[in-house]
């Protein structure tokens, strides 16, 4: 009976000091105090986690840059890659496209956390890093099993609003350590993101700075796991293709006559509100929806339609946006005469001019 007692006591003491998680994984509830060192720099450590399986080294290409992406104006193949068309300048009318190089997989990899709410984590984060001071240390943790990681876009070292596409090959899963990137794809592949057209639009004529990061989500994280720049030329109104055009838009209903009529309602419109573009043409993406609208405590039946507006403008680019007309019923049909409604929310974008 003794013997049992102080088996039972091991096992309960196994159980607080380590435990393993639903994918095998095994790790020790260590406290807030204890220390990891790596490259001469202390950190604490938490949740210190078994190597996963993970894919090795993939090409010579790989080899010479780990933690960096690399660009060219074409897909970078994996493992075939051809080092003579990787490019450290490009230009706004160029497709372009990128490779990370990580140094293990995601899972794997040594995270650096700063706790405190600064507003530029990153910052604060390389400044304790530099200066050797304790930070957060974290590895194979749960949260980034599935490689969830984002891309942080700065152009001339001011960080943009949006997060470019990430597209994940069947090859380039959780244990793969290097990834496709896609920034300006061909239309072939993916519509290029209204987000880097309207960031290329912004940009004056000459040279620019673009630099992407991969960290793994999450404010705090400190470290990217990989970096690369290159060098953006801007040169008149030049731009990418968007790979949308106007002429493969859905179109629900064909109608000469009412499309004529609702050109010139919009053109008053567009004349009245003092908007940017000539309206050269507009296509029904939806049939006539009739309902029963109030205004001033009055019910009326009224009736509407959407439509794409094409417009051209003064610097060579043009636009499509979404919008509705409406008719008012009236003696026993809709007869009353057009009138503009609406805009449909964050409709706007470019397309490749006609």
């Amino acid at each position: 009976m003794r013997n049992q007692k102080v088996k039972l006591a091991i096992a309960v003491g196994a159980l607080v000091f380590s435990a393993t998680n639903f994918y095998g994984q095994s790790y020790f509830n260590s406290k807030p105090d204890l220390k990891y060192q790596k490259d001469g720099v202390n950190y604490v450590a938490y949740d210190w986690h078994e190597t996963l399986p993970q894919q090795e080294i993939t090409s010579e290409m790989h080899r010479n840059n780990i933690g960096k992406i690399v660009f060219s104006n074409e897909k970078i193949p994996f493992r075939n890659e051809d080092a003579s068309k990787i490019k450290t300048r490009l230009n706004v009318t160029d497709h372009i496209y990128g490779r990370m190089y990580l140094i293990c997989s995601i899972a794997n990899d040594t995270l650096y956390n700063d706790q405190r709410a600064d507003k530029d984590q990153r910052s604060a984060g390389l400044d304790k890093l530099i200066k050797k001071k304790k930070v957060a240390v974290t590895r194979g943790d749960d949260d980034h099993r599935d490689a969830s990681a984002e891309y942080r876009l700065y152009i001339n070292g001011e960080l943009s609003s949006w997060a470019i596409q990430n597209v994940k090959f069947t090859e380039e899963s959780l244990h793969h350590t290097t990834r496709q990137v896609w920034l300006a794809p061909k239309p072939e592949d993916e519509p290029v993101s209204r987000y880097w057209l309207q960031e290329l639009d912004k940009l004056p004529e000459g040279e620019h700075t673009v630099r992407i990061e991969y960290v793994p989500q999450g404010a705090s994280v400190i470290r990217p796991l990989a970096a690369g720049e290159f060098t953006l030329v801007k040169t008149g109104n030049g731009t990418v293709s968007t790979g949308i055009k106007y002429a493969d838009l859905d179109e629900a209903r064909k109608d000469p006559q009412l499309a004529k009529e609702v050109i010139k309602v919009m053109a008053k419109v567009y004349k009245d509100k003092g908007w940017d573009g000539t309206l050269k043409k507009v296509k029904f993406n939806t049939d006539w929806n009739s309902f029963y609208a109030s205004s001033y405590d009055k019910l009326s039946r009224v009736r509407e339609i959407r439509f794409y507006a094409y417009t051209t403008h003064d610097n060579g680019k043009c636009l499509v946006e979404e919008f509705t007309v409406g008719q008012a019923y009236n003696g026993g049909k809709f007869s009353g005469p057009l009138f503009y409604r609406r805009v449909i929310p964050g409709s706007k974008q470019r397309i490749d001019c006609e």
